[in-house]
């Protein structure tokens, strides 16, 4: 029997052609120089908070909206792709993962085709996923820091632990608050990335709701352009600022920036192996 092919047939092969294509179509367009930011995602707002589980109405629209055949909406892993021939305005039914996500912010995007074939997009929406539940415990790795030299810089890792037994990484989640005990020796941002500033002890506190752990902090005290802290300064002190070569210092008192003139370049690194103490690398 010859199979004959249905309209639903078409729509199945379409959705999942469009979620191949979806990614790489954005990436066309910039290649030729189409139109870009031509269609708009009005739902979910900007920072919406959703949950893992939840289905998400995605509502895209466009000031010519009945030009465009299709819409498709992308997000950055491990985020599917949803896409929809029907509107304006259109809706796209995504999926949040259930498993596999941490919390924090996610991108999405609204990629599009007009009638003409030429591809287009959105600006990124920022939804912040996390769970409805808080965790009974927090574990912070590394559980304690030994910084190398004001300029230093860590990222921690905060995973979270529920009463279900799960644990998800929590890191970037918005219900995590980081601070430090003294701000004038280390830093932390929003993110988790720790900063060193000048030596001394300190301790980062991280949060969420009543759930705290505590990370202590040690900067010690160098010798100028001893960046490693081993006692002797040659090639390795200097392959760390050349790691950083062209850059910001990150304050005043950032050690790879020895001519304190705010930024880390080949300057720092000729006055650095005028200093060498070890320069041929004996022990």
């Amino acid at each position: 029997m010859r199979y004959r092919r249905t309209r639903w047939d078409e729509v199945n092969t379409r959705t999942a052609l469009t979620s191949l294509i979806l990614p790489y179509l954005c990436l066309f367009a910039n290649a030729q120089g189409m139109p870009q930011r031509a269609v708009i995602i009005t739902a979910p707002s900007k920072g919406a908070i959703v949950h893992p589980g939840e289905v998400i109405d995605v509502v895209v629209t466009s000031d010519n909206a009945s030009s465009l055949k299709y819409v498709g909406v992308t997000g950055n892993r491990p985020f599917a792709s949803g896409s929809s021939s029907s509107g304006p305005p259109f809706h796209i039914g995504l999926t949040i993962p259930s498993k596999y996500i941490g919390a924090g912010p996610y991108k999405l995007s609204a990629l599009g085709q007009t009638a003409s074939g030429a591809p287009v997009d959105s600006e990124i929406v920022i939804v912040d996923v996390e769970r409805t539940d808080k965790p009974t415990k927090l574990i912070v790795w590394p559980p304690k820091l030994m910084l190398q030299f004001p300029g230093d810089q860590v990222h921690l890792k905060v995973t979270g632990v529920f009463t279900d037994g799960s644990s998800i990484d929590m890191t970037r989640s918005s219900e995590v608050v980081y601070h430090s005990e003294n701000g004038s020796i280390v830093a932390v941002d929003t993110q988790g990335q720790v900063t060193g500033l000048s030596s001394g002890r300190s301790t980062i506190f991280v949060e969420c709701g009543t759930i705290t752990a505590q990370i202590p902090v040690n900067l010690p005290s160098l010798t100028t352009g001893d960046l490693n802290g081993d006692g002797v300064i040659d090639q390795d002190d200097l392959n760390i600022l050349l790691g950083a070569q062209n850059t910001l210092a990150v304050s005043a008192n950032d050690a790879r920036d020895l001519n304190h003139d705010g930024k880390i370049d080949a300057l720092d690194a000729r006055i650095l192996v005028t200093l060498f103490t070890n320069p041929r690398g004996q022990q």
